[in-house]
């Protein structure tokens, strides 16, 4: 029978299958603007089919004054490691101090969405035609890696074409093709204009036009070689060819992914790991040492609610999605409709729209036995878990609580317990928090973080009593510095500050700006992250060990520039009243779910020296929430 997937009023953007015949499709509505998430359907032995709608919301949300991310994928991939990745459109504003302009930079993200990851792969800035981007830039992952191509700036020669590629759990880049040699002295060597290219196994083949001498070539690169050769001709095999219509087509019939065809190595299969994020009750997902039996996996396989409240007395409905040998899961909650026949057993999933688990509720993955076989029917070791491996306990639906270290991590970064903050699915509004109301002239703040979002934090020092003063606050008058901390980090902070006499307050500040891509600033990885603020300068500083600290740079820019600077106007006696630095509030700001631990600010000498002892000012820890994250605070921040 055939299964109509949308109405009248809707188109598909983008169409796969996976390895158990459930179709994933996108739709969007002409009318209605975008549909969110990825729409799922599988039919079924008993004629039926069964449908579910995977929330991306996660990953994306509309932006008040500064950027935008839509939360639905413009397309999907599935990969050969079991993983489904998505490409997100969106864009954000940035400013030129140069030229004190904002522009917009059309941007895309590439998400793994199962199992969830909260934070992008990679992002790309993208031309003002970003459609045209697409359409000729396909992304293919294999072995690790995510490969995509791109245009560089070449010095004297306008551009080349290059193939780019990303190691997926380093999110480092490595630039294949590119005619930049070297800058000092400026070295370019040969440059392509890329036709068309395949990734086929570890072999990318690629026909392009050979700018040196306008000649049509073949080549192909060897990518295993990349990471160890001392030169492009230890990966790079290249030949001309007289016909670039017959070299494109030759690279079109390359098989992309080799068709996969499993051995039975005798080995029973067993549970690799348990995907089962606090901060996700949209999906869980389970990767198996071998290609599984899927009817036998799903005949036990069971996801129950921890009081047996929801679903069929505790048992609840999910969806499942095979890719490979790993399981993804897409709970539904949705309550039965009265016309449907109670034998079926899974009732919410007659219907599109989908119940995600709920929050603060407990769930469980259980029902592993020895009748679970692979495809070789080898029966599955029934695994034993230990620290809640199967269980997951979904995060509030917003505000800061306290939870368990989950992640293997240095112990001067992070212990036992942490403190986090739930965001709200449905707006995008920065809260505000004064963690310190009397800081010192000469300060540091320290904390480690981990970001489940795409956003890191803000941080903030704001002169409270300029802006009772002048009877309202604004952050470009009354902020001296202000930080915003993540995969692209801005820095603004004040070089003076002019004084009116008559008022008793400051009236105007002359800023300077500083930002840039970070790439290794809250990448969904532990960091220890610290701000020196101290004389006439301000430093910013990052440590993956959270002992040894390195200035924070930008990565895009060459040579690297980093957030340090030496004509900050300072803290000393703001307001010219005698009251030296009794008005000055440290505010943290988030937006982002993210996690906090050892959260030190510390008296600094004007050298930069710690003054008596790490976080004299204020400690705090992740055992319970601390009064300072109690309550928000208002501050007018939110033009930036």
């Amino acid at each position: 029978t055939a299964t109509p997937l949308t109405n009248d009023d809707m188109w598909i953007s983008f169409f796969a299958v996976d390895s158990a015949n459930t179709v994933l499709y996108g739709t969007e509505n002409w009318g209605n603007g975008n549909a969110t998430g990825i729409q799922m359907a599988r039919p079924t032995d008993s004629g039926f089919t069964e449908f579910a709608n995977l929330d991306t919301s996660l990953f994306g949300s509309n932006r008040q004054n500064g950027g935008w991310q839509s939360p639905t994928p413009r397309r999907v991939i599935l990969a050969d490691d079991g993983r489904l990745y998505g490409v997100f459109e969106g864009g954000r504003d940035n400013y030129d101090p140069n030229t004190d302009v904002w522009t917009w930079t059309q941007t895309l993200k590439v998400f793994q969405i199962l199992p969830f990851e909260a934070v992008p792969k990679v992002e790309l800035d993208l031309g003002s035609d970003w459609w045209s981007w697409m359409q000729s830039t396909p992304f293919q992952i294999a072995n690790g890696y995510m490969y995509f191509t791109d245009d560089i700036s070449v010095p004297g020669y306008n551009t080349a074409d290059v193939i780019k590629m990303v190691n997926l759990d380093t999110r480092e880049i490595t630039t294949v093709l590119n005619p930049i040699i070297s800058y000092m002295p400026l070295t370019i060597g040969d440059r392509f204009t890329i036709y068309n290219w395949r990734l086929s196994g570890e072999t990318l083949y690629f026909s392009a036009l050979k700018l040196n001498n306008n000649t049509v070539v073949m080549g192909e690169i060897n990518t295993t070689a990349i990471a160890g050769a001392s030169s492009v001709n230890d990966y790079l095999t290249i030949q001309e060819t007289a016909s670039a219509a017959g070299a494109a087509s030759a690279v079109q019939d390359i098989e992309v992914i080799a068709a996969f065809v499993p051995v039975d190595d005798g080995n029973d299969p067993t549970v690799l790991e348990v995907f089962n994020d606090p901060e996700n009750m949209f999906s869980l997902s389970i990767d198996f040492s071998e290609p599984m039996d899927h009817d036998s996996v799903e005949a036990g396989l069971t996801l129950t609610s921890g009081n047996n409240s929801e679903g069929d007395n505790g048992v609840v409905p999910y969806l499942p999605l095979w890719i490979g040998s790993t399981l993804h899961m897409v709970p539904d909650l949705q309550s039965s409709e009265p016309d449907v026949p109670t034998w079926y057993p899974s009732l919410a999933l007659l219907y599109p729209t989908t119940v995600p688990m709920s929050f603060g509720e407990t769930y469980e993955i259980g029902g592993f036995a020895t009748t679970m076989t692979d495809i070789f029917n080898n029966a599955l070791t029934v695994p034993v878990f230990g620290s809640n491996e199967n269980i997951v306990q979904i995060r509030p639906a917003n505000g800061w609580y306290s939870s368990t270290l989950t992640q293997n991590v240095p112990a001067a970064i992070a212990t036992a317990d942490t403190l986090k903050f739930a965001a709200p699915f449905d707006q995008y509004n920065w809260k505000n928090y004064a963690l310190n109301n009397d800081l010192p002239e000469n300060f540091r703040i320290e904390l480690s973080a981990i970001n489940f979002g795409w956003e890191g934090i803000q941080l903030a020092v704001f002169d409270q009593e300029n802006a009772t003063a002048r009877g309202t606050d604004d952050w470009w008058t009354d902020s001296l510095v202000k930080i915003r901390l993540g995969n692209w980090t801005e820095f603004n902070y004040q070089t003076s500050r002019g004084w009116d006499s008559g008022n008793g307050y400051y009236s105007w500040a002359n800023n300077s700006w500083l930002s840039g891509e970070t790439r290794n600033a809250f990448d969904g990885k532990w960091k220890r992250y610290r701000l020196d603020v101290y004389g006439t300068t301000i430093a910013v500083s990052i440590s993956e060990d959270g002992t040894n600290f390195d200035l924070l740079s930008i990565t895009n820019s060459d040579p690297l520039d980093e957030f340090t600077v030496n004509d900050f106007v300072g803290l000393a006696d703001p307001n010219d009243d005698g009251n030296a630095n009794t008005e000055y509030h440290l505010v943290l700001r988030t937006v982002s779910a993210l996690a906090l631990d050892n959260v030190e600010v510390t008296t600094l000498t004007v050298g930069g020296a710690i003054a008596t002892s790490a976080g004299d000012i204020m400690s705090l820890d992740g055992a319970s929430v601390p009064t300072e994250l109690n309550a928000t605070a208002s501050y007018s921040f939110d033009n930036w």
